[in-house]
């Protein structure tokens, strides 16, 4: 990982990230997060020490950061206690775990977040709102088409882009 000063492109930090470690993009994050074997890895912008590392007990697909808050979405391998699953996992900003919850659906998962929700949605077209402080499945909202992604708006409504369209939702 490379820090760059903004206005010159010039090399002002670097650091080698673990063997395996892939870089996971999160939308609204003020850190630097990677994906290491079954962790997340939140690393500080200024220094590149890594801040806190999370165990996420499967694959990540997506990250999102808002405040306080980091959320992935994980495909978690069967294991001989429990099937393959999916679950939304969140972190508090010191990396201690705030919820885990398991997602009842097969596909892969998406997560977006707002001030007080949690969306998770699935290629099969189906949208969840989580509460975002304790992980509860608070609605859920079938679609028409599969889902490419879910942007919240702000303003307590979800753009939810499908195949050539974009329908807004009430988050509410």
């Amino acid at each position: 990982v490379a820090l760059l000063e903004a206005a010159t492109g010039a090399v002002v930090g670097a650091r080698a990230l673990e063997h395996g470690c892939v870089p996971v993009p999160a939308a609204g994050a003020t850190s630097l997060l990677a994906r290491c074997g079954g962790a997340l890895v939140v690393i500080d912008p200024a220094t590149l020490a890594e801040r806190w590392r999370g165990a996420l007990g499967g694959t990540t697909f997506r990250v999102t950061a808002r405040g306080d808050l980091v959320v992935a979405s994980v495909d978690v391998a069967a294991t001989p206690a429990a099937p393959r699953h999916k679950a939304v996992v969140a972190f508090e900003a010191t990396g201690r775990t705030r919820w885990r919850t398991t997602m009842p659906t097969e596909r892969g998962i998406g997560v977006a977040e707002d001030a007080e929700r949690v969306y998770v949605f699935e290629g099969d077209p189906t949208v969840w709102a989580l509460d975002r402080q304790t992980g509860a499945i608070l609605w859920a909202t079938p679609m028409t088409q599969p889902i490419a992604d879910v942007v919240a708006l702000g303003d307590g409504t979800l753009a939810v882009v499908r195949e050539g369209e974009v329908v807004r939702l009430d988050g509410a």
